[in-house]
């Protein structure tokens, strides 16, 4: 009986934190398309005013328009990864949590 709980409490503990990575996952989602749209936007600029402007992050990084584009589509790629194995997480874990109850 204590070993039945201890497998349901594991399952349960599995879904918990592959819920988290899926939250993580959409969150990363945002930031990615933000860095994408910020880099394209300020190659839009630099073209039009001739200028070779940069952003400065908070941390006092300097990131071109095309550092900006890669680290987005690099990041995009991370939060599909991460989605999709937060969704694997969740059915392995719920397929648990009722197999364990039937036993």
């Amino acid at each position: 009986m204590k070993n039945k709980q201890t497998i349901k409490y594991l399952y349960a503990s599995i879904l918990f934190l592959s819920l988290l990575l899926g939250f993580y996952s959409v969150y990363l989602y945002g930031v990615a398309n933000h860095n994408i749209d910020l880099g394209q936007n300020l190659k839009q600029v630099n073209i039009i005013t001739g200028e070779n402007f940069i952003d400065i992050n908070s941390e006092g990084d300097e990131w071109t328009a095309t550092d900006m584009y890669i680290e987005g589509g690099s990041q995009l790629n991370k939060s599909y990864f991460l989605l999709a194995f937060s969704v694997f997480l969740i059915g392995f874990s719920l397929k648990g949590v009722m197999e364990d109850g039937d036993r």
